[in-house]
């Protein structure tokens, strides 16, 4: 959706606002957020929220772009003869859509705080993907949603990751304690069944945007220096060390030294460079001698995260907490803030770039933040 509010940034305000109106009842859900960044209640704050859109698309009553298809207002369930209605097809008796909606999102609310509470106390991290596909299971089966989490943690230890680990989790939800498949509106067949999840998984992931699949790496730091691209020798910027005009693959955010970085994303990591020094002495000899600054190809001790879609970039590093191959949680620590390579002061170079293009993107057309504090700007 082109006008979907950024999970962790002061933009879901609109959605809160619009929610309000709407007439949605906020459910407290906190532990997850804090933890992750995700506002878990602007994915389902309203039938337009990004997390509503989704299953509708995954249900046939909604586009990825938030349209509402000819399913929306009413269409009758092949698997059991019911009317349903509204973004969730909701089959309990409602005066319209817009109230089938209403009651559907108040359900989920609540399935959400349970799901927040069982994985804090199991210690799990859940990205915003797994949030909207657990929704999106309790919407098909409450039932079977109810094993989702456990079932998600089984996958994961079999070595599943990804879209991967959330369609076994939600294939095995549907299965009795007996070892019985319940899925008469799919067959009673395993082939149906993964057929099935994996078709709303694909919904799921096409509604999504790209701005609800980052979160910040580095919380409460202060943002230095934008993003840009040097083409043609326009719009670059004056590099703080070199005080050359060169291009900035990222932003940058400052704090103290040894300051936690963590995922802004899930996916596998690639170590780049861990043996880097600190620069920490004053720069008293002229900057181009200074050998620390080159460590790292100037990047320093840095790493990568390559998701399904992206990659994201950390350079500039201390200490890095996490092995080469590892699969992290989005939210997840994997390094400390630093001074390594060529680095003017402790801070986090952060990138993105897209897998299938190798291109760089602007940070800032995924999170929002105060752009204000900016110190390394455009070359004049």
């Amino acid at each position: 959706m082109k006008d979907i509010c950024n999970l962790v940034s002061g933009a879901c305000a609109i959605a809160a606002i619009a929610a309000t109106a709407w007439g949605a009842t906020r459910t407290p859900i906190t532990t997850t957020q804090s933890a992750l960044g995700i506002d878990i209640y602007s994915l389902f704050a309203s039938p337009d929220s990004p997390g509503s859109v989704a299953i509708g698309v995954a249900e046939g009553t909604r586009t990825p772009t938030g349209g509402k298809t000819r399913y929306w207002n009413s269409h009758i369930d092949p698997g059991n003869g019911r009317v349903n209605q509204g973004t969730f097809s909701y089959q309990h008796f409602a005066a319209s859509p817009e109230e089938a909606d209403k009651k559907q999102i108040a359900k989920i609310h609540s399935f959400l705080s349970r799901l927040e509470k069982n994985a804090h106390s199991a210690g799990v991290r859940l990205n915003t993907f797994e949030i909207v596909a657990a929704a999106d299971a309790f919407t098909q089966s409450e039932a079977a949603a109810s094993d989702y989490l456990q079932n998600l943690i089984n996958c994961r230890a079999q070595g599943k990751q990804g879209t991967e680990a959330v369609q076994c989790a939600r294939v095995e939800s549907f299965y009795e304690p007996s070892g019985r498949l319940n899925a008469p509106g799919l067959g009673n067949t395993r082939a149906n069944v993964e057929a099935d999840q994996r078709r709303r998984l694909e919904a799921i992931a096409s509604a999504i945007s790209p701005q609800s699949l980052f979160i910040h790496p580095a919380p409460g730091s202060t943002f230095t220096s934008g993003f840009y691209p040097c083409e043609q020798d326009r719009n670059c910027r004056i590099h703080p060390v070199w005080g050359t005009p060169e291009k900035h693959d990222g932003v940058d955010f400052a704090n103290a030294l040894g300051t936690p970085i963590r995922a802004s994303q899930s996916g596998i990591v690639e170590i780049g460079e861990t043996r880097c020094l600190d620069n920490s002495s004053p720069h008293r000899e002229p900057r181009p001698f200074k050998a620390s600054f080159q460590c790292g190809a100037g990047h320093g001790n840095h790493l990568s995260i390559h998701g399904e879609k992206y990659t994201s970039f950390y350079s500039h590093l201390d200490r890095i907490l996490v092995s080469n191959g590892e699969f992290v949680d989005q939210g997840s620590a994997i390094a400390t803030m630093g001074n390594s390579g060529a680095s003017s002061g402790p801070h986090l170079h952060w990138g993105i770039r897209e897998k299938a293009k190798l291109n760089w993107l602007d940070p800032q057309n995924f999170i929002a933040f105060d752009t204000s504090t900016e110190i390394y700007g455009r070359a004049k």
